[in-house]
């Protein structure tokens, strides 16, 4: 009898615990419904230009008004959307809460119609940490088996600091998200900060931003970067964006050349002063970190008239060579669009 009573309470307490537990899965459930509904009326809301109808500039102003989110998450929410339009195994995994929101998010960054169904088998039973670590390295179209790019693949370093100086580094990353109009990355973040310290005195209308050395091969393309006696390889999209407005220095190994300039100091006046000195990016205010972009890109042909010049902040044009932002019409009449294409 005394052995009886003494596991009555573990017994019940594993009930309540199955009984939570399950309200708990259901409301997962639930909201995976919700999501992927979510999903379809963003779309077409983005369709309807809905935001016109109730006064607001921007469907992002529209979203937040809304549903309550800030411009990252709008961003999220729609690129999201449209991958989950083209994808519809990942829609139906999210529908039925087979895969929670925040693992489908990361799996619409790299998967296709022709993998998504492999992506999924991958992300079942897995932690949102361990999809993000699956997916790390990948891009649209590999399958989870395929070798991770060391190029694209992030790398965790680590600083000691004092709780004041955290404290700090939190109200900086607020304020630069939040002149940039949405969450920046760690990387995103870190090029910034880099970028402002390594900025010469002169004004940055008169010479490219970027003070740092790139080398690129000749025959292959590949590119390094120089970083305090450290040789680091750079992305493709790095190696373009930098491309873009930057001081050309010829063969190295070659008796020296006379230094050529991707844009001349005459025109990024021009372009910088046409776009009031900042982003041109809908929503951002940044100032400072402000490249002259190619419109249509130099690397494809694109010319140097001031039609096809645009200025954007650091954290923009990254976005715009890695494929997740797209650029049309010529300046200052332009378009932007969010995108994962190519």
């Amino acid at each position: 009898m005394h052995a009886w009573m003494k596991s009555t309470p573990d017994e019940n307490h594993l009930a309540d615990c199955r009984s939570v537990h399950a309200r708990l899965a259901e409301i997962a459930s639930a909201r995976g419904a919700l999501d992927a509904r979510e999903a379809e009326l963003l779309l077409a809301a983005d369709e309807l230009q809905i935001w016109r109808a109730y006064g607001q500039p921007t469907l992002a102003a529209y979203l937040e008004l809304t549903l309550g989110y800030g411009p990252h998450a709008s961003n999220e929410r729609m690129r999201v959307a449209r991958e989950l339009g083209e994808l519809p195994q990942l829609h139906e995994a999210l529908a039925a809460g087979r895969l929670h929101f925040s693992a489908v998010r990361e799996l619409t960054r790299v998967a296709t119609q022709e993998t998504e169904g492999a992506w999924i088998a991958e992300a079942t039973g897995k932690t949102v940490r361990q999809v993000e670590q699956a997916v790390a390295g990948h891009i649209k179209g590999d399958l989870p088996e395929d070798p991770a790019d060391a190029e694209t693949a992030l790398q965790h370093i680590g600083f000691e600091l004092t709780p004041a100086t955290i404290a700090a580094f939190r109200a900086m990353r607020k304020q630069l998200d939040a002149e940039c109009g949405e969450r920046l990355t760690d990387d995103q973040l870190f090029q910034i900060v880099a970028r402002r310290a390594l900025e010469p005195a002169a004004a940055a209308d008169s010479r490219p931003a970027s003070q740092v050395a790139f080398m690129v091969c000749p025959s292959c393309k590949a590119a390094t970067v120089d970083g305090a006696g450290m040789i680091a390889d750079a992305t493709p999209a790095q190696r373009d964006a930098a491309m873009c407005d930057a001081e050309l220095l010829g063969d190295v190994t070659r008796e020296p050349e006379r230094v050529r300039k991707t844009i001349t100091p005459r025109v990024r006046r021009q372009v910088f002063a046409r776009d009031h000195h900042r982003c041109t990016a809908p929503g951002c205010r940044s100032a400072r970190n402000l490249d002259v972009h190619h419109v249509h890109f130099q690397s494809h042909g694109g010319p140097h008239d001031i039609q096809n010049l645009t200025t954007l902040c650091s954290a923009h044009h990254a976005l715009l060579h890695e494929g997740k932002l797209r650029i049309t019409g010529k300046a200052p009449d332009l378009v932007y669009e969010r995108c994962t294409d190519d």
